[in-house]
């Protein structure tokens, strides 16, 4: 793969860096280290922009007593993700940054082991939405959206042992509000190990629902604005449905300021 995207580096000037191997590995953490990270705003030729993430080890929880692991790019910065102990992590290679067909749009999610000093493939494309949760042991993502926009497609992967657990759909209903605008867009967030699924309008969350990965069962708290109890939910803000992801980017102890 590395002699690959040197190629198509050499043709296209894409990124001045090499791209790393599908398996790398790197010094695994001790047992008073934990995870922390930068990125960094890499530019290219023809206007091309993408993300270099920087991964390093904090000693006794001291963001002055900290060693580089090791960089990896593109990726997408909002979507990197750790378990509670921020040992192991996750993060989304954005290969659509690089806007060239002939390496492909996928977005392939790999993981970053601490115990082990090992970063492999889990998937080969995960889309645009997803979370890991917070014991590391299921990923939850969302199926492409287009052209759907009365219910999403969501998929539960086995992290430890590497499957699919299940497919499943979620259709809210929206039958009562017919002239209402088809949803947008669909988020996925998370509390501890449930996972929170949102269906937004513009800026406004119309349906909510939760997933908990070990009954795999969906409930849906509400399915129009009216059932919500809220005129106008907005999904950023304090009302609880942001999750520690978000979090992480205006976490100075997590998100290092370099």
């Amino acid at each position: 793969m590395r002699n690959f995207l040197f190629i198509i580096f050499l043709l296209v000037q894409v990124l001045p860096v090499l791209m790393a191997e599908e398996i790398t590995r790197f010094t695994p953490l001790r047992d008073n280290e934990r995870f922390a990270y930068t990125t960094q705003t890499q530019h290219g030729n023809l206007g091309r922009v993408w993300q270099r993430m920087t991964m390093f080890a904090v000693r006794d929880n001291n963001i002055e007593n900290v060693t580089e692991l090791f960089t990896w790019e593109p990726v997408r910065w909002w979507d990197i993700q750790f378990t509670s102990d921020l040992k192991i992590g996750f993060f989304i290679e954005d290969l659509f940054a690089l806007r060239d067909h002939a390496i492909g749009w996928s977005s392939p999610l790999y993981l970053v082991n601490g115990f082990t000093g090992e970063i492999r493939k889990l998937l080969p494309d995960i889309g645009d939405s997803f979370r890991v949760s917070k014991d590391g042991k299921f990923v939850l993502f969302l199926g492409p959206t287009y052209p759907r926009r009365d219910h999403i497609d969501i998929y539960l992967f086995d992290v430890e042992n590497e499957i699919m657990l299940g497919e499943f759909e979620w259709r809210p209903n929206r039958q009562f509000l017919p002239w209402a605008d088809p949803i947008h867009s669909w988020h996925v967030l998370r509390f501890d190990n449930i996972f929170w699924l949102l269906a937004t309008v513009a800026e406004f969350i119309v349906a909510a629902a939760e997933f908990d990965p070990i009954t795999m069962e969906l409930k849906t708290f509400y399915s129009t604005l009216d059932e919500s109890g809220f005129p106008s939910l907005p999904i950023r803000g304090d009302e609880g449905w942001s999750d520690d992801v978000a979090q992480y980017h205006r976490n100075p102890n997590v998100r290092l300021q370099r």
